[in-house]
């Protein structure tokens, strides 16, 4: 949308999932005024996006933003109050009226809670790293896309929506994800949608779920990817053309205790996917960008001190790092 533009909409506004709207990045607003707004085909790993100066005024519910909807860069949602409040405006073209608040009432503050996807990203880890392999990178492949919730300028809930796309090993193989400026205190609680993550007992956790003896936040997903997508043994599964395989959906939902996690320590760049082969830790190649991870804690210190500078650490696994 060209800014100082406006959409009025008087039915509800049906999106599709993989929808986005677009205004400029110029600090001028467009606006989208609605009487309401629904997902449909919401279940297929594609999300409705808003980004850049775009506000989309919606009485309906007080003004409070679908679940399935996201903001990014600048955009909002709120009701006629809340667009009063943040001073938007447009000033109308050719093709447009003019949009200006209705005048009357205390202008409502916009609300402290948001909720937004840092995006869905595929990690390929190759299971023999730091030793010459195949590198085929397709020993696990882990989509997965990450949604936090926000009070002020704190995260309380990041949701793990993941999906075991493929397992190229027939090793025994557990995942997790380190958070890389958190510590174990600061989760509340991890919660799991599947009853079969762990049967091997790989993780030993404490009381709130993250992993025990760690200096930073480990999240175990799974203890052993066969068992977890239903398979006796270790099959190679999900990495040929013909052959058949069902990928393990599954989500991990992190709570935070209250006013403990800034929003920036949950970059993308802050969470640090890893698994573990035969209970040592191997690298993660994420296939939808390049990024520097840094070493998990429980790691064999001369592999460490090759990688990057010396860290604290524990045990003797090898870790994860970052291609």
């Amino acid at each position: 949308m060209e800014k100082n533009s406006l959409l009025e909409i008087e039915e509800t506004l049906e999106l599709k999932n993989d929808c986005e709207i677009e205004g400029d990045d110029d600090g001028k607003w467009a606006v989208v005024k609605l009487t309401n707004a629904t997902v449909i085909n919401e279940y297929n790993d594609k999300t409705t996006q808003i980004k850049n100066k775009v506000f989309v005024v919606c009485d309906h519910n007080n003004g409070e933003k679908p679940k399935n909807i996201y903001l990014e860069d600048g955009a909002q949602w709120g009701n006629t109050k809340a667009a009063a409040n943040a001073g938007v405006k447009t000033t109308g073209s050719d093709c447009a009226p003019a949009y200006k608040p209705e005048e009357g009432g205390t202008p409502e503050e916009p609300g402290n809670d948001k909720e937004y996807t840092l995006g869905q990203y595929t990690y390929a880890f190759e299971d023999l790293w730091p030793n010459f392999g195949d590198y085929d990178m397709n020993d696990i492949v882990l989509v997965t896309k990450v949604t936090l919730k926000v009070t002020g300028n704190y995260v309380t809930q990041a949701t793990l929506k993941c999906k075991l796309a493929a397992i190229g090993a027939s090793k025994r193989i557990s995942a997790g994800v380190q958070l890389d400026e958190l510590t174990a205190g600061d989760i509340s609680s991890i919660q799991y949608d599947t009853s079969n993550n762990f049967t091997e007992n790989m993780f030993k956790t404490n009381a709130n779920g993250t992993e025990q003896g760690q200096t930073l936040a480990v999240i175990p997903l799974f203890d052993h990817a066969h068992a977890f997508a239903g398979y006796n043994g270790t099959p190679i599964v999900g990495t040929y053309k013909d052959a058949e395989f069902n990928p393990k959906e599954f989500i991990v939902t992190i709570h935070f205790k209250e006013n403990s996690v800034e929003e920036s320590k949950l970059a993308l760049n802050k969470l640090n996917f890893f698994i573990t082969c035969n209970e040592h830790k191997a690298n993660v190649w994420k296939s939808t960008r390049s990024m520097e991870k840094q070493p998990t804690c429980s790691t064999h210190p001369p592999l460490a001190e090759w990688l990057h500078p010396p860290i604290p650490h524990s045990g003797q696994r090898v870790i994860s790092a970052g291609s």
